[in-house]
């Protein structure tokens, strides 16, 4: 069986990584997490600290990073500026950025490629709104989102896709299981009709996942794992989910 995953998503938010992974350590208590893989996306500026901080087996990921290397691009962040932090890759084309600061799916794909080609993860975030669901075009807008990148999962290493119904992000409202299953199973036989090989590439549940929600999930046979935003930003409750997942590894 293949470990499971945990991502928490600090987003803009400010923390203090020591006395949060000093909560979350004592929160564990002795509980092993053998079988899960746990990983912190935090702000540019709690990256050095977080990576510090955090036991080694832990990863620290980046909330986002720019297409190109180099070059004037005010405000931005590229892999070459990130490398000497040692982390271990980046959320891409999470919905926020995708809505707010309008990121295309081909800006996204591009981010990708040199996530993967610089050697690091890539976990690329695809998702519909309500309006989407409601309208039956669940299947069409995930279609949309994931062609541009079939070129490189299929010529590249692997990756990590997070599916967040965008109507359940930050909202206190979850897909259920079979909605959430539904989805990660259609994605599944999508990357195999492309030439994936199935289960090749771990698949995340997010939107409101919590500790209430996370066995039901992970019970499904296609979710592989969750990216975690508001929850995460408790150390308890991450914990209390990290043994969750745990338990349900063994």
């Amino acid at each position: 069986m293949a470990d499971k995953i945990l991502v928490a998503n600090w987003k803009m938010n400010l923390l203090e990584p020591q006395a949060y992974f000093n909560a979350f350590t004592a929160a564990l208590g002795q509980s092993s997490l053998s079988g899960v893989k746990i990983g912190f996306a935090a702000p540019y500026t709690l990256l050095a600290t977080a990576r510090a901080c955090a036991p080694a087996a832990y990863a620290v990921y980046a909330q986002n990073v720019h297409e190109r290397e180099s070059g004037a691009f005010t405000g931005e962040i590229s892999w070459p500026l990130l490398e000497p932090l040692a982390i271990s890759g980046s959320l891409l084309g999470h919905s926020e950025r995708r809505q707010f600061f309008h990121e295309t799916h081909d800006q996204v794909a591009q981010k990708l490629a040199l996530t993967l080609q610089r050697g690091h993860c890539g976990i690329v975030c695809i998702g519909e709104t309500l309006a989407q669901r409601e309208a039956g075009e669940t299947f069409s807008v995930l279609t949309a989102q994931l062609t541009p990148l079939l070129p490189i999962l299929t010529s590249t290493g692997a990756c990590i896709l997070a599916y967040e119904p965008v109507w359940a992000i930050g909202t206190g409202l979850s897909a259920t299981p079979t909605q959430a299953q539904e989805v990660h199973a259609w994605i599944q036989s999508f990357l195999e009709t492309h030439g994936i090989r199935r289960n090749a590439i771990p698949l995340l549940y997010g939107g409101s996942a919590n500790s209430a929600n996370l066995e039901a999930l992970l019970q499904q046979p296609d979710i592989d794992g969750a990216l975690v935003g508001g929850a995460s930003l408790q150390p308890v409750e991450f914990a209390k989910m990290a043994t969750i997942a745990a338990a349900f590894r063994k």
